[in-house]
């Protein structure tokens, strides 16, 4: 897999982490795991897997051997999980921590992380702030600081694309504006929003009415695909 420089100094990684070389740091949003055992303990029947996150994790960590993962909110899918998502969860926080140092910046879905999972000692917090950035979830408003870039997950942000065979696919796709950058779901099981029908209002109103440019992130590819605002 190949990352592509999206703006000077900041690339965009075909799983969908944005990397920043000159912190150490790749951000990921919106993992989702134990979602499949989620939607089970709820009722629904659909299969047990996890979409694929561990892989695509693993791959990230290998490539880019970030010094910091910063998780964007929504680690987890479920408060008060099951003993099946407890043992999906632990298990790949353990297996991240020992790559690289992890910071979790919490999510609306985050809500009884720290109850749940406290004996982990997983550093939890609201944002991250590096020189020249501030990252957060996205799911509280928050006003952009003058001299700061923003990155959010939270949104879902995806795009209609047609396959060889001509279906039309939704795929993970991040917004790059000058000031923002919204990050796709890093599960492929978390259902995303086509950017190019029309931006939640929340999302809007943080690129301050910027024109920016959506790239497609298949798992394998970073792909420019269109540009929007105006």
């Amino acid at each position: 897999m190949t990352a592509v420089e999206v703006q000077p100094g900041v690339w965009l990684h075909p799983t969908g982490a944005l990397w920043l070389p000159d912190c150490g740091a790749a951000l990921v949003a919106d993992l989702h795991l134990g979602y499949a055992w989620a939607l089970r303990r709820r009722g629904q029947l659909g299969p047990l897997v996890g979409g694929g996150v561990d892989e695509r994790l693993q791959v990230m960590l290998e490539e880019l051997q970030p010094k910091h993962l910063i998780l964007l909110g929504d680690l987890v899918h479920a408060p008060r999980p099951s003993a099946e998502e407890r043992a999906v969860v632990e298990a790949r926080l353990a297996a991240i921590r020992q790559q690289t140092e992890v910071l979790l910046v919490k999510g609306n879905h985050d809500r009884g992380f720290e109850r749940d999972f406290a004996h982990l000692g997983l550093e939890v917090a609201t944002e991250w702030r590096a020189p020249g950035w501030r990252a957060v979830h996205g799911d509280n408003p928050v006003t952009p600081t003058p001299g700061e870039r923003l990155a959010v997950g939270h949104f879902h942000p995806a795009i209609g694309l047609r396959d060889a065979a001509g279906a039309r696919r939704r795929t993970p796709a991040a917004l790059i504006y000058p000031r923002l950058i919204a990050l796709p779901a890093f599960s492929p099981l978390a259902a995303g929003v086509d950017v190019r029908r029309a931006l939640p209002p929340e999302l809007q109103a943080l690129t301050g009415g910027a024109r920016g440019v959506v790239y497609a992130v298949t798992g394998s590819h970073v792909v420019r695909v269109a540009e929007i605002g105006r």
